[in-house]
């Protein structure tokens, strides 16, 4: 079972008439997010990324706070609903394309009571990643649309939750390696480094620089400092013996800038230890960076150790 826990700020910044004595600070209703950092902010809305292995039913649980200086005065029923327009705003302010979760992937407990005295409930969702079209990038807006009594919170009334699906190659890894560029001698890997395998289908999984960059592309340095190519970004694809068999660009083959990837046969290019979703499983490939056309232009050979699950 993985669970969803979401922080909750008691000072909630859009809500109006808040006042420096705790005691009299008015309660709002909100989605709880603590311990979580979001991934990103747009339109007056958080984004937090979540992750489930590709299941029938991945179960997970958000919880609704009353917040403020005391408990909840009396039961209060808070009606939880999906606010389409919260992604249409959040892709409009950060050129994002996420895609709303169709409902026949999930299920969701529509209402929840905070009870008197108490100051959480919480929200059980069921996702069935085994039916996700793996090439969308899912995001669940859910909303407080009504409670009972009380006020909904302005900042975190309503937040998105991208739903993602992992396979098994999907995870956390450390780098380390050699890169060699044939136009640019400064430009050297980064190694180690750390960096993760984003699912992309039930076979293929993207390089995602989190560290660095922050988008699909890989971590370099260019005359020691930190950089990465533009438009370029490796997708593995493995097969269930854990070979790699074949590397391709996942801005396209070739991108608009003209770069694309390639599988080097001449590496190992397979799972060399560990069992893939084990902390630990260690793999190895040789991949070029191709540009223009099907010139090298960048040689990889890389082992790749798997750290952990990636937030």
């Amino acid at each position: 079972m993985l669970s969803i826990t979401l922080l909750g700020l008691s000072a909630c910044l859009k809500d109006k008439n808040l006042v420096l004595d705790p005691d009299k600070t008015p309660s709002v209703i909100e989605f709880s997010t603590i311990n979580d950092n979001p991934a990103g902010i747009g339109a007056g809305y958080s984004l937090y990324v979540r992750a489930y292995d590709i299941q029938p039913a991945a179960v997970a649980s958000i919880d609704v706070n009353y917040s403020g200086p005391n408990a909840a005065p009396s039961d209060i029923t808070v009606n939880i609903g999906v606010n389409q327009a919260a992604i249409d705003a959040y892709n409009e302010a950060n050129d994002t394309h996420y895609t709303l979760l169709p409902t026949s992937s999930y299920t969701m407990t529509p209402t929840v009571t905070i009870k008197s005295g108490t100051r959480k409930a919480t929200i059980d969702f069921t996702f069935k990643t085994n039916v996700f079209d793996l090439t969308k990038n899912y995001v669940l807006p859910i909303t407080i649309s009504s409670v009972s009594s009380g006020t909904i919170s302005g900042n975190y009334g309503t937040i998105l939750l991208a739903i993602n699906a992992k396979n098994k190659w999907d995870g956390r890894y450390k780098i380390e390696g050699t890169m060699v560029d044939a136009t640019n001698a400064t430009f050297t890997a980064k190694s180690p480094s750390n960096a993760d395998l984003y699912t992309q289908s039930g076979t293929t999984n993207a390089m995602f620089d989190y560290s660095y960059s922050g988008t699909f592309g890989h971590r370099f340095l260019a005359g020691g400092s930190d950089s990465y190519y533009g438009s370029y970004a490796p997708v593995f694809t493995f097969d269930e013996a854990g070979n790699i068999t074949s590397v391709v660009n996942y801005y396209g083959q070739p991108a608009a800038n003209g770069r694309s990837a390639r599988l080097d046969p001449t590496g190992v290019n397979k799972f060399v230890s560990g069992t893939p979703g084990t902390p630990g499983a260690q793999f190895k490939v040789k991949y070029f960076l191709l540009q223009p056309g099907t010139t090298v232009r960048t040689t990889y050979d890389e082992t790749w150790t798997l750290i952990g699950p990636r937030p």
